[in-house]
């Protein structure tokens, strides 16, 4: 893979995507270090802005550990990841969120239909 080209197309895609306003995302059982460093990035680029559901001790704990101030995202309760999907759904319904991040499952339908055009 060139490199050059992928971080070129990275760019393109940033700028455009900074072309609207940031989505409002719930990041569903959020305690694992590597999620919340890509929620950090994208919130801090301005593409999203996050509501993280789980344990908040554990993903305050992560927070401090990634030098991110956890005063600047909402962060749910919940104690399982059922309980913590079972919230983002809640959030979906009342309309409080258009997207969810799973670590394992990330929810793009409404993203790659923004950018599909020319």
């Amino acid at each position: 893979m060139n490199t050059e080209t992928s971080g070129a197309g990275l760019s393109v895609f940033l700028e455009r995507a900074r072309e609207y306003p940031a989505l409002p995302v719930a990041v569903v059982d959020a305690q694992e270090h590597h999620v919340l460093q890509g929620v950090f990035a994208a919130s801090e680029a301005g593409l999203i802005e996050p509501t993280l559901i789980g344990q908040p001790e554990v993903i305050q704990r992560l927070c401090r550990e990634l030098d991110c101030d956890a005063d600047h995202f909402p962060i749910i309760e919940a104690d399982s990841e059922t309980a913590a999907a079972q919230r983002g759904v809640e959030l979906d319904r009342r309309r409080l969120v258009s997207h969810w991040v799973h670590p394992c499952r990330v929810s793009i339908t409404q993203w790659t239909r923004r950018f599909r055009r020319s």
